[in-house]
């Protein structure tokens, strides 16, 4: 990962995918839930790894690369068409949201929404599934989608 000039983050995970072993689980030697070890027999070495890549480095890597760079300007020259929706950036909420001042709690700030070309929308997507058919946990991974990259990439 060093040519992105991030580095995911490991966590240390129950064998059985139950609990991260982070506060306040962080001291425990066996998973609260199933019981089942956290290390290998003997070793500090942990059965099994969870990697999370941070979102805010990424992002950063985005603006340090030329190519991708002009990439992110996807959002910023895109051309809205208004007989068709064929991107979020067609949507009434979107274009309303481009008019709108960014207000925080009772804040209000004197710019406006994607105002400039180096604003980032981003999209929050979740869907829970039961990871085994005999378990009743269900895992709900958590996607985030860069919509000022191009839609061939957006997804990737």
């Amino acid at each position: 990962m060093f040519l992105a000039h991030f580095k995911p983050v490991p966590y240390n995970c129950c064998f059985n995918s139950c609990v991260l072993f982070v506060s306040p689980y962080e001291p425990e030697t066996s998973c609260p839930e199933c019981g089942e070890p956290c290390y290998h027999p003997g070793t500090k070495c942990p059965l099994k790894c969870f990697c999370y890549i941070p979102l805010i480095p990424c992002l950063v890597s985005f603006f340090q690369s030329p190519s991708m760079l002009k990439r992110m300007k996807y959002c910023a020259n895109f051309k809205p068409n208004p007989e068709h929706i064929t991107d979020v950036f067609d949507c009434r909420l979107y274009n309303k949201l481009c008019i709108q001042n960014v207000s925080i709690g009772s804040t209000t700030f004197p710019h406006k929404h994607f105002q400039y070309s180096h604003d980032i929308a981003l999209g929050l997507s979740t869907d829970g599934f039961a990871s085994w058919k005999c378990q009743s946990k269900t895992c709900w991974p958590l996607l985030v989608y860069n919509y000022n990259l191009p839609p061939e990439i957006c997804f990737h």
